[in-house]
């Protein structure tokens, strides 16, 4: 077959095979590299390279050398596709896929990542708790096949996008969690007063949690906040619930922009997670496993108020007001949210530590205008290039 940039159209299993070879765990020594499916970026790459020394491998694992490409079959919508650069072992969920001298490795990688590939993958699954392809019906996959030296000029292209968004993914990466580390630093560079949070709360409000579908709320209905939308840290309102019968107050109880959220109950690692809500739709409550806090303006800065409380250190003597017997859920009750020693500086330093945030933040947005700004360049040239129009 051959589509309309005039490459012949190839299956996948004529120019490349899935190898099958495993390893038992006796025999995999101790410093080789073993990548499982969560050591896999989504949208292609690699996080870790955790040794099997360090991995507790009870079953046989598949090998791979450092020409292959790593596919992940679980969840393929995820697009795990991986260059290693060297060999070792991995999770059977991770198909080896060899490819022949006729199509070049990175190349066949780029086109793994397309927007076509992740259409033919996706439909064409078995299981409906853990979707999976088959190594069969990925080699039945059809790949454009120009001459090599075309399809090296096209994978160059593609790599340096590919460079260009990693590279701001890293520093958007380096950005997480920056607020809490300068906090934290404020805080032993000044003279703080632990004061109990109760006397610098004007107010705890608890949510509700009314029936609602699993799906969320269209943008004119109204929803519930899940517990997701807070625990990262940073608000995200696309993380709620369509509300089945909304109440007669729900406006009251409608979050705004500029609520403080805190999970009063979570796992123990989750437990006492603070945002502040800054972008917000309309018509949308927060649940009874929720608190919106006030805070008395005059005393106690938002952004400093939030950073403490998200920050390494201090998350422990927050998990230390929880209880709950279950392992997997714990409580904070307000009683004990006002008894948490806050560490108060000065409202000059924690002012001054609102203008260094409020720099990040736009810092931030700059960023992320230029993630999605590489992002839209990358799908275009990506679409171009398997189409013969780069």
């Amino acid at each position: 077959m051959t589509a309309k940039h005039g490459w012949p159209m190839v299956r996948l299993g004529d120019v490349t095979e899935i190898r099958s070879r495993l390893i038992q765990p006796e025999a995999i020594e101790g410093d080789t590299i073993y990548l499982g499916l969560e050591d896999l970026e989504k949208g292609g790459g690699i996080k870790s390279y955790p040794t099997a020394l360090t991995s507790n491998i009870k079953s046989a694992k598949r090998v791979f050398g450092e020409e292959d490409i790593l596919f992940g079959r679980l969840r393929p919508n995820l697009q795990k596709v991986a260059l290693p650069g060297l060999s070792g072992a991995c999770t059977t969920d991770i198909l080896t896929i060899r490819p022949s001298k006729m199509i070049d490795r990175h190349y066949l990688y780029a086109y793994l990542l397309t927007p076509q590939v992740l259409d033919y993958t996706s439909t064409r699954t078995t299981g409906i708790n853990l979707p999976r392809i088959s190594a069969a019906q990925l080699l039945e996959l059809t790949v454009p096949l120009p001459p090599l030296d075309e399809q090296r000029r096209i994978a160059g292209i593609l790599d340096r996008s590919s460079l260009a968004q990693q590279a701001v993914l890293r520093s958007i990466g380096k950005m997480r969690g920056l607020s809490s580390r300068i906090a934290e630093e404020t805080i032993r560079a000044h003279a703080v007063t632990p004061t109990p949070l109760g006397e610098l709360l004007t107010g705890i409000e608890s949510g509700k949690s009314p029936r609602c579908e699993a799906f969320p709320a269209p943008e004119d209905e109204w929803g519930v906040l899940k517990l997701s939308a807070v625990t990262s840290g940073n608000f995200l309102a696309s993380e709620n619930k369509l509300l089945v019968d909304p109440p007669h107050d729900a406006p009251r109880r409608e979050v705004k922009s500029g609520d403080i959220l805190m999970t009063r109950k979570n796992t123990p690692e989750l437990v006492g997670a603070v945002c502040i809500v800054d972008a917000i739709r309309p018509r949308l409550l927060f649940p009874d496993l929720v608190f919106r806090l006030a805070l008395d303006e005059t005393r106690l800065v938002s952004s400093f108020f939030q950073a403490v409380m998200m920050s390494d250190h201090f998350r422990d003597n927050v998990r230390a007001l929880a209880s709950g017997s279950a392992k997997s859920m714990s409580n904070i009750s307000q009683a004990k949210l006002r008894t948490l020693k806050f560490p108060l500086p000065s409202m000059s330093v924690q002012q001054a530590f609102d203008d260094s945030i409020q720099i990040i933040k736009r810092q931030h947005s700059t960023l992320e205008l230029r993630r999605k700004l590489l992002a839209e360049l990358n799908y275009s040239l990506q679409t171009r290039a398997f189409q013969g129009a780069l």
